[in-house]
């Protein structure tokens, strides 16, 4: 999207998971933001000018310890008078640059983390409780406050939390406010915004938004035609509407791909959807032996969303017409593109914390030609809904739960290794009540803003499953994470069983799609038939492990999750008893396919939401 807005905070990236959170955030509470790497911040801040209101510098995967972690001379940053806030990476780049102490810690803090307001009329901090949960992701700590400039203003059990400068609109938060975990974070963003601005300077909202990405999608694509790929996803309907809005029908061709790894049913409810809205050119393309054969060796999580975006662009050039002018149109969201690694000229770089089937290389190519076209890849998907919204979309659509574009595929933790039990123990127990291990296979996790590919950790409880407090368990799950450097998500046995199973080798087969399908949509009922419309359930996947006991029966894992952006994530808590029924219930009508149900209790960090 091309802005020519006057007022701006300009967010300086160091590579941050989260930044253009940050940058949504901002635009959110009505003010343009704008994201810049930090070798462009003299020009830019040269160029805006008095438009200019405010810097934020982003977190990072980088310590500052680290020669040239900054491109950025302190001198630079203090000449303009604004109001600047440093978030994780940049309150440690600050603190450092002011002359502080930043240290690495071997006590990590990832997730939610308890903070203690210490100075209750801080600038930032007005209408924040004295006490309140924030989301932390980091590993090295400011120590040591630069000078007596500054004031401690928050703080949490092991460290300073959140500075201020005496006399200057300078900040230093060590947690994230951006993400909706932080529960104080929306207020803190406040106040910072209405330090930089008046309300007559406010000039950001979904309206404006919608309206730049039609204009874009018109100048782009002009007289040219475009291959939409429809999953079905909000994301993909989405970016379908916007082009029905902006571009003559006999432009567009959409095309359905039953790749063989979507859910029960899905490929047929896709198709009679989109008939229902009139696209009766839908080509609808049978590709699942393309699909099987490609991933049918392969154990690797990059290596599998590598090889089905490849696919997809075979199919994408194999699909085209032979007259015109052809681009494909992706739903590629925000959250694709930084989590698949973004670039700047300079030094930093977002890590890869997973490649996303959209954003191989194969689909740069294409990027590179000027035949690829993402309307929606500045946005998160809760602006996307309220794009949807403006669309008039109906809300049943808008509101289903996120899939990922190589479907179950990812779903299917494949392994080439064998592994007897019994695994690795961990003596740590809550009130003696759990047996703790580490399970000897490996699902992506995100900590500290860089990508991590570790081991689960198990706990099996001695007593009952349905009289547990949830609440404590995964408290408790969380604090043997921050303590253990190895792993990074924690499940929890429904079944009570305690069972010892052995790792075996496992590959992407039609049998184990077939079987997850099933498994998926049996969960998916049960839960919904007992409780339906389970408000703030942002999305529940479920994976097949490679886990057996002595008949080959499965274990198998749910994710259930709460979030708004996808970016971070909590545990979704259904009642105990609720989920012991459906485990023995499960392991009763599958007995010949399951046999383990588990729980990942894990949030997002240190996992992500998806196991691969």
């Amino acid at each position: 999207m091309k802005h020519n807005l006057l007022s701006t905070i300009i967010i300086i990236d160091f590579g941050g998971q989260y930044t253009h959170l940050i940058a949504k955030r901002i635009r959110l509470l009505g003010l343009f933001s704008k994201i810049i790497p930090p070798e462009d911040y003299a020009q830019e801040s040269k160029s805006l000018g008095p438009a200019l209101l405010g810097i934020i510098l982003s977190g990072g995967p980088k310590s500052v310890s680290i020669e040239d972690s900054s491109a950025l001379p302190l001198s630079s940053l203090l000449e303009l008078q604004v109001p600047i806030l440093g978030i994780c990476f940049g309150h440690q780049l600050l603190a450092h640059l002011f002359g502080g102490k930043v240290e690495h810690r071997h006590r990590c803090e990832y997730g939610q983390t308890f903070i203690t307001i210490t100075t209750p009329n801080a600038t930032l901090f007005k209408e924040v409780p004295t006490s309140t949960y924030v989301w932390m992701g980091h590993s090295d700590s400011v120590t040591e406050l630069p000078s007596n400039d500054f004031t401690i203003t928050a703080t949490s059990a092991a460290n300073i939390v959140a500075y201020e400068h005496k006399t200057r609109p300078i900040f230093g938060v060590q947690f994230h406010p951006e993400v909706t975990h932080s529960e104080c974070g929306a207020t803190l963003l406040q106040n910072f915004v209405s330090l930089c601005s008046t309300q007559r300077q406010l000039n950001w909202n979904p309206q404006t938004a919608l309206e730049l990405i039609i204009q874009e999608i018109k100048q782009k694509v002009a007289d040219k035609k475009v291959i939409l790929f429809i999953s079905g996803g909000v994301d993909s309907l989405v970016a379908l509407a916007l082009c029905r809005q902006a571009l003559f029908p006999a432009q567009i061709l959409p095309v359905h791909i039953d790749t063989g790894l979507m859910r029960k049913n899905e490929s047929a409810d896709v198709c009679s959807f989109l008939h229902s809205i009139g696209c009766h050119n839908l080509k609808l393309i049978q590709a699942e032996e393309h699909f099987l054969l490609g991933l049918q060796k392969l154990t690797s999580p990059e290596e599998k969303r590598k090889i089905i975006g490849k696919i997809f662009v075979d199919l994408f050039h194999n699909t085209l017409p032979c007259e015109g002018d052809w681009m494909l149109v992706q739903g590629t969201i925000y959250p694709d593109v930084i989590e698949s690694g973004h670039k700047h000229n300079g030094n930093y770089k977002a890590q890869t914390i997973k490649t996303h089937h959209n954003r191989v290389d194969e689909i740069q190519t294409l990027s590179a030609q000027g035949r690829l076209l993402e309307p929606l890849k500045d946005l998160y998907k809760d602006e996307v809904r309220e794009i949807g919204k403006l669309l008039n979309l109906p809300l049943s659509l808008l509101n289903r739960h996120p899939f990922p574009g190589p479907g179950l595929a990812i779903r299917v933790i494949a392994t080439d290794k064998t592994i007897l039990p019994p695994f690795e123990k961990i003596t740590t127990t809550l009130e003696s009540s759990f047996e703790v291990s580490i399970l000897p296979f490996q699902s992506v996790g995100v900590q500290g803003d860089e990508r991590t590919y570790r081991r689960p950790l198990l706990l099996q409880s001695i007593h009952p499953i349905k009289g547990l407090d949830l609440q404590k368990v995964t408290t408790f799950a969380h604090d043997l994470l921050n303590k253990n450097q190895q792993v990074n998500r924690a499940l929890l046995s429904l079944t009570g069983k305690n069972l010892s199973l052995k790792l075996l080798p496992t590959s992407i087969t039609k049998k184990q799609l077939d079987h997850l399908r099933e498994i998926d949509a049996y969960i998916h009922s049960f839960l919904e038939t007992s409780s339906p419309l389970h408000a703030g359930l942002w999305q529940m996947p479920i994976a097949a492990l490679p886990l057996y006991n002595e008949q080959m029966a499965q274990a198998y894992v749910m994710r259930p999750i709460s979030s708004v952006d996808g970016m971070t994530a909590n545990l979704y808590e259904f009642s105990m008893e609720k989920l012991s029924k459906l485990a023995i219930t499960l392991c009763t009508d599958f007995d010949s396919i399951i046999a383990e149900l588990y729980l990942d209790l894990t949030s997002k960090p240190p996992a992500t939401i998806e196991w691969e």
